[in-house]
């Protein structure tokens, strides 16, 4: 598939997201499909190189259905990206995570994984994270996988053994402690991010 063609399928699949009913279960797979084809896309798109986020970054411009919202958090987890791009992916994050709603608290969180995942947290300030995710997913504010909700309970349960003071790094899906040692792994290629 050329990088037009993948690029114009991406710019579709916002807007299932966002007609998204979620008491409605055929609803909720359509959204996530939806979700999952956007992540394959942009790891296909990453096999473009330069060019691939060149062209995927012009989607932050398009506002429509939180396209530019979606491309935003897809640019900054999968593809590299220069500067003035990341600074304007972070800064359209940062507005979303300042309103008052629920995708509003879900991209604070996601703020915090994200400075997380780009340097060194002690384990009791990622224990904090992980805790107050677990609590929105255990009064249903947010749904992920089961998948992601063992991997929360996982890290919670190390964490709390570990002195506050120990250094989490995050390296190529994995969270590990400031002696390599092995902490969790997260699965390639899905959405961790708690607002959906």
């Amino acid at each position: 598939m050329t990088l037009d063609k993948l690029i114009d399928e991406y710019k579709t699949l916002p807007k299932i997201c966002a007609s998204t009913n979620y008491a409605d279960k055929k609803s909720v797979k359509e959204n996530n499909k939806a979700v999952d084809r956007m992540y394959e896309i942009v790891s296909l798109v990453n096999d473009f190189g330069q060019e691939g986020t060149k062209m995927f970054s012009l989607l932050l411009d398009i506002s429509d259905n939180k396209t530019n919202i979606w491309a935003a958090t897809h640019l900054l987890e999968k593809l590299p990206f220069d500067e003035s791009k990341g600074r304007l992916a972070l800064q359209i994050i940062e507005k979303v995570a300042n309103g008052d709603d629920l995708t509003a608290t879900g991209y604070q969180m996601w703020l915090k994984e994200y400075e997380l995942k780009n340097s060194s947290m002690t384990a009791q300030h990622v224990l904090n994270i992980y805790r107050t995710r677990l609590k929105m997913l255990e009064d249903g504010i947010t749904n992920p996988a089961q998948e992601f909700k063992d991997i929360a309970r996982t890290i919670i349960e190390k964490l709390s053994k570990m002195s506050p003071d120990e250094k989490i790094i995050w390296d190529n899906h994995m969270m590990k402690d400031s002696k390599g040692n092995f902490i969790v792994k997260f699965p390639k290629g899905q959405n961790h991010n708690l607002s959906e």
